[in-house]
């Protein structure tokens, strides 16, 4: 990896990243790190302080964290762990305002991580442990570098009094750093938002102009909400409300012929209230009489909508071949409770 030195640029309020000849120190646990002191002359940092932090963090010379993004972090120092990447204790040579950069290699984190597998299961599985390890750290050689900014400190003795300046200044930076994660949040719900609606948008159009074409082919049925059919089998029995529960078949596609869920696979109908499932199929299920095989296609209006989900992309046309084997009527007494089993529950 290359020699990445980041300094945390106090007026700008960000990170920037430079070549350095600067050597590496070496701490006591053997972690490496190059200190670069503001020139304050405040008192350095002791065990259990409560210090807040901002956090810049590199994977793959990629940001992985960055908490002028996310909202600074707050610790509480303890030098005692023994974890061979414990980097805590460097901690204990800054005051506020200085910067430091910690590499840590990825081989020592994986170890030790081990480590605590198997003091705490019996049964550790080594081949399974290495599966969840990410790529990054699976890797030998890789190391993760962290440029941190020791941004404010609260001595322990001041934060056990009633009141103290420290203990002001310390929930004045909570709520700060509380707003900002809360900030981050809708704004990473705005972007996830934005990208599936352009991805819904090519979906939805793809699925309108199969509409347009598949209204018109032999025995297809189109209703106002823009649901379509078509029996192949006809029941004769009784058809369902809007709280009945239905006992289905199913398969369900889309419209590239990718299955996302499929109940004969697993040999097991399934049950479910038709109030607690997506608008397409309560529509439809109140249309059948009992023991009717159909063909559907729902638009995403009346399913998932704009909805990311593992199997199912947003705005998705759903494809579905259903057989309707039972109906259960619901207690005239009581409103047939949502559960929840779905059909597609693997969206």
């Amino acid at each position: 990896m290359k020699n990445i030195v980041l300094v945390l640029l106090l007026a700008a309020g960000a990170a920037t990243i430079f070549f350095t000849p600067k050597k590496w120190n070496k701490s006591n646990k053997g972690v490496q790190y190059k200190l670069f002191p503001a020139g304050g002359k405040g008192d350095l940092v002791q065990q259990n302080d409560i210090v807040g932090i901002s956090l810049y963090q590199l994977m793959n010379d990629s940001v992985s964290m960055n908490s002028y993004n996310t909202g600074h972090i707050e610790m509480k120092i303890d030098t005692t762990n023994t974890n061979r990447y414990e980097f805590q204790e460097l901690f204990t040579k800054m005051r506020v305002g200085d910067s430091i950069l910690i590499r840590i290699s990825t081989d020592s984190v994986v170890a030790y991580q081990k480590q605590l597998q198997k003091i705490g299961s019996a049964g550790y599985d080594e081949a399974a442990f290495n599966q969840k390890i990410p790529k990054f750290y699976a890797t030998k050689g890789n190391y993760l570098i962290m440029g941190i900014k020791l941004l404010d400190k609260f001595t322990s003795d001041s934060l056990n009094s009633n009141y103290s300046a420290d203990t002001a200044r310390l929930t004045k930076f909570r709520d700060a750093q509380r707003l900002r994660s809360e900030q981050f949040g809708m704004e990473q719900e705005k972007k996830e938002q934005e990208k599936a609606a352009k991805k819904a948008k090519v979906n939805i159009d793809k699925a309108n102009a199969f509409l347009a074409k598949n209204k018109s082919e032999k025995d297809v049925i189109t209703t106002a909400s823009g649901l379509q059919y078509k029996i192949e089998k006809l029941g004769n029995g009784e058809k369902p409300t809007a709280v009945d529960t239905v006992v289905c078949h199913y398969k369900g596609i889309l419209l590239n012929g990718n299955e996302f869920d499929n109940s004969y696979k697993r040999n097991e109908p399934i049950s479910f209230a038709l109030n607690g499932v997506i608008k397409g199929w309560t529509e439809l299920m109140q249309l059948l009489p009992k023991g009717t095989k159909v063909k559907a296609w729902i638009p995403s209006d009346l399913a998932y909508g704009n909805q990311e989900g593992d199997t199912i992309p947003p705005g998705s046309l759903l494809v579905f071949d259903i057989d309707l084997i039972d109906v259960k009527k619901a207690n005239p007494n009581t409103l047939a409770i949502p559960n929840n089993k779905q059909p597609h529950t693997q969206h």
